[in-house]
């Protein structure tokens, strides 16, 4: 299985749950793995043939900009639930660090896994 790997994605946001955290919206950074379902690309060099990564960062900073968050939970739900139906896609990962939310730590991050289903075609049709 094919994995592209996109890292340190910068991501405007509100998050938080605390009424400092939600005034303005601050950078979060996102690691991601993309898992294709198959390694047609490698062989083809067409970009219809694997995940197209630069819709994914657009799907993301849309869905991070499009609301305020409480949770870091929530928002990489929302960020993985918006890759649903991308062509090639059989599974990502996320982890989203959020820096200077707690005292002496760097940053907390949430890691979260989601697969997609593949509508199969019976042999009727």
């Amino acid at each position: 299985m094919l994995v592209i790997h996109l890292h340190n994605m910068k991501l405007e946001t509100v998050l938080g749950v605390y009424d400092h955290e939600r005034k303005d919206a601050r950078e979060m950074v996102a690691h991601l793995d993309l898992y294709v379902e198959n390694d047609a690309a490698c062989l083809s060099d067409r970009l219809q043939d694997t995940v197209d990564y630069d819709e994914v960062t657009l799907r993301f900073r849309q869905v991070a900009a499009a609301k305020p968050y409480y949770l870091i939970e929530h928002l990489a739900h929302s960020l993985l639930e918006s890759l649903t139906g991308m062509a090639h896609l059989a599974r990502a990962g996320i982890e989203i660090q959020k820096y200077g939310c707690v005292k002496g730590v760097e940053y907390t991050a949430v890691r979260l896994e989601k697969t997609y289903s593949r509508k199969r075609r019976s042999l009727a049709e």
